[in-house]
């Protein structure tokens, strides 16, 4: 019985102790040994002074005696000072009973020290959650709140105001909810949860959390109790966090965000738009995992290279490819976030579409290069004009003096001779000048090429040179295919390349001669021009095609044939090169794309 009679006492939370009229301790249960901090034997058999200090051992009789006189439950505070010093507040709970004949006294400690520490934590995890307590008695209209709630109304007084009173507090629409939701937790038994806005007692605006629970017994509601919350800043954030998230969801840009390993967690519609990738194609992949191609900067490296430094903002300019492998110039802003302890989460990272800048930046360093190229060219050809006319001008009028003073007819037609070669001089010299003014001001005009009528003229216009009639030329030309370009360019090319082959041919030779062969396919037309003539020296293969400058300094030419056959080929995008030995001769080949065919075009 007593082995029944102990485990049941265990079981007990409180301190549980029997004590016999004689004063011994005749039972205690574990936690009463626990709260003295002594073993069963220490107590057991004992008087129970043992328990206490000498000074207290009076007040301890008074009150045992108190008890054994009374027929009703004796209470009172007592401290217990344990051996290590450490003190515990106690209420002892006694009362005397009858066992065996035996009158014998129960002691019952109930430690309110750790019920004062819980309650103590409980109101400071209010303070710290913002939640404080409330309960209405629904009889007697009587409100009580806990001292948080009085800090969330922000009023000094702790005295709880009456019904209307506490919802006058609650803007307006608000307040009409909040009463419907207490008129259905007394009339249906309907809990409620919800947020309200609220103005506190100082004038501050505040969002609060209102939680109600009914209690009712037999179909009657007897009270409402629950809590009320500050949830001002939680509702300011979730507001903000849904602008931002609007913005990021509705904003042409990519947005990305990286865990601490620069592990890609979310991206918006932006960056699918952008980039081709769906969320879950990226998920948990670094950003250079997918965005690099060939042209990636190799210094460019993760956003977070070396985790144990603090991370800084990142914002750079560079490629990155598309899934569809295209590359396109991209500005970033990345921007590190912590955790409210300031500790490092990951990246934010805005990228913005900047390849129509970049190809506009390029385009006009193109057209600064080409219009200080143009420049250079009108300073140069300005002062060579200046000089390559004037020369032949100065020449006629000098003959056309000296023809004056003569009377024979030989001598007059030798003149005019001269004469005339210095006017078909400043004519070449002005062709070319129309030739490179209109190759580069006049767009290019696409027709069908006959290229024998063509060459017929190109041949023609150099029949006033005196290599002329000493030179064979000869043409080959298979037109397989129609050949569509620009007639006055192509005329261009060939009326220089002839004549130059003609101009710097040497006469001497046994039989020299000019071969040209012209083949056309689907895709381009391929012109060689080749001589058995002088051969151009290599020191000056390099200058051929610059402005102005001649492979022969005897020549009276300008020295802007080959720069402009050059010049005129590039407008056609196609291509020339040439071969050149010194005393075997030259060849020119000429590549001009099919402007009929849709991928030369």
């Amino acid at each position: 019985m007593y082995k029944i009679f102990y485990e049941i006492l265990n079981k007990f939370d409180d301190a549980i102790c029997l004590i016999n009229s004689d004063k011994t301790v005749v039972f205690v249960n574990d936690k009463y040994c626990s709260l003295y901090e002594k073993k069963p034997e220490e107590i057991l058999g004992k008087h129970y002074y043992s328990l206490f200090s000498p000074d207290e051992y009076s007040l301890a009789d008074k009150r045992f005696e108190m008890i054994l006189s009374s027929d009703e439950p004796v209470n009172f505070n007592w401290i217990i000072i344990k051996d290590n010093g450490e003190v515990s507040s106690v209420t002892s709970f006694n009362y005397k009973v009858q066992i065996d004949g035996n009158t014998m006294v129960v002691v019952k400690l109930h430690e309110v020290s750790v019920e004062r520490n819980m309650e103590l934590m409980l109101r400071q995890s209010e303070k710290l959650a913002h939640i404080g307590g409330w309960e209405f008695e629904v009889n007697t209209n009587k409100l009580r709140w806990s001292d948080e709630v009085f800090r969330i109304h922000e009023m000094n007084s702790r005295v709880v105001p009456d019904l209307d009173a506490c919802l006058s507090f609650y803007e307006p629409d608000s307040r009409e909810e909040l009463v419907n939701s207490v008129k259905d937790a007394i009339d249906n038994f309907k809990p409620f949860d919800k947020c309200f806005k609220f103005v506190t007692q100082k004038g501050n605006k505040k969002w609060v959390r209102v939680s109600c629970r009914p209690e009712s017994i037999l179909g009657n509601t007897l009270r409402l109790y629950g809590a009320i919350q500050d949830v001002t800043e939680m509702i300011f954030n979730e507001q903000e966090l849904n602008k931002l998230s609007l913005v990021a969801r509705s904003t042409a840009n990519g947005v990305i965000i990286t865990n601490k390993d620069d592990r890609i967690e979310w991206i918006n519609s932006g960056f699918t738009k952008m980039y081709g990738y769906t969320l879950d194609e990226v998920f948990n992949k670094k950003p250079t995992e997918i965005l690099r191609g060939s042209k990636w900067n190799e210094n460019i490296t993760d956003n977070n290279n070396n985790p144990t430094e603090s991370p800084e903002p990142i914002s750079r300019e560079l490629i990155n490819y598309k899934k569809d492998g295209s590359p396109f110039w991209v500005h970033i802003e990345a921007n590190p976030f912590h955790d409210i302890e300031g500790k490092f989460l990951g990246y934010l990272t805005i990228t913005t579409d900047i390849d129509p800048i970049k190809q506009s930046e390029e385009q006009l360093r193109i057209n600064n290069e080409e219009l200080k190229k143009t420049n250079e060219e009108l300073d140069q050809f300005v002062y060579s004009m200046s000089h390559d006319i004037r020369a032949p001008l100065t020449s006629v009028l000098g003959l056309i003096s000296v023809a004056r003073m003569e009377t024979g007819e030989t001598n007059q037609s030798n003149y005019i001779s001269l004469i005339e070669k210095n006017v078909y001089r400043l004519d070449r010299l002005v062709k070319d000048i129309i030739n490179y003014s209109q190759n580069a001001r006049v767009e290019i005009q696409p027709e069908h090429i006959n290229f024998q009528e063509l060459l017929n003229i190109a041949i023609e216009s150099s029949n006033y040179h005196p290599n002329f009639k000493l030179v064979r030329i000869e043409s080959e030309i298979s037109e397989n295919n129609l050949l569509i370009s620009d007639k006055h360019r192509l005329k261009i090319i060939l009326s220089n390349l002839i004549s130059n082959a003609i101009k710097y041919h040497d006469t001497d030779k046994k039989d020299p001669y000019i071969m040209i062969k012209i083949t056309i396919d689907s895709d381009r037309a391929n012109i060689k021009v080749s001589d058995n003539g002088r051969g151009i020296p290599d020191k000056i293969r390099q200058k051929i095609f610059k402005m102005f400058f001649s492979t022969d300094i005897s020549s009276e030419g300008a020295g802007l044939g080959l720069y402009i056959v050059n010049e005129t080929i590039k407008k056609l995008r196609g291509s020339i090169e040439y071969s050149s030995e010194i005393g075997i001769g030259t060849k020119f080949t000429v590549i001009i794309p099919n402007l009929g065919n849709s991928n030369a075009s």
